[in-house]
C-alpha cells in the first residue's frame, strides 16, 4: 500500500456529498406508503394466540381488565355480527399491555364507507 492509495478527507467529503443528494433524491422520489390493514382476529384466533378460552376472551371484551395506569381496559373488537366479533391486531397488543385502545385510530382519513350488504335487514 502507498500514500497515494488511501483516500483524503476531500475525496471522502466529495463523494459522501454525491451519495448523501442521491439518497435525498430517492426519497422525495418514492410514492407514499399507504397504510397497513390491521390483521383481524376471530375469537378463536385470539384464543390460539394467548392459549385462553373463549369464555375468557368473551371476558376480556366485556368486562375487561386491570389497565396499567389503572382503571378497566376492555378488549377492543368490530362487530360485524353478533356472533363473530374480528379484534384487531393492535387491539390484543394494547390489551396485553394493559392500555386502553382506540378503534379509531385504525381508521384512515377518507376511508371507504361500509359496503352496503353489512346494513341492518328491515
Amino acid at each position: 500500500m502507498q500514500a497515494t492509495d488511501l483516500a483524503t478527507a476531500g475525496f471522502i467529503q466529495e463523494n459522501f456529498q454525491v451519495l448523501l443528494a442521491h439518497l435525498q433524491a430517492l426519497r422525495t422520489d418514492a410514492p407514499a406508503a399507504a397504510p397497513l390493514t390491521p390483521r383481524l382476529l376471530s375469537i378463536e384466533q385470539v384464543m390460539e394466540e394467548c392459549g385462553v378460552s373463549r369464555s375468557t376472551v368473551q371476558r376480556w371484551m366485556k368486562a375487561g381488565k386491570p389497565g396499567r395506569h389503572g382503571g378497566t381496559v376492555t378488549l377492543q373488537a368490530y362487530y360485524f355480527s353478533p356472533a363473530e366479533p374480528r379484534i384487531p391486531w393492535p387491539a390484543l397488543a394494547a390489551f396485553g399491555q394493559g392500555l386502553a385502545f382506540d378503534l379509531s385510530t385504525l381508521a384512515p382519513a377518507g376511508a371507504a364507507p361500509a359496503p352496503t350488504h353489512l346494513r341492518k335487514a328491515s
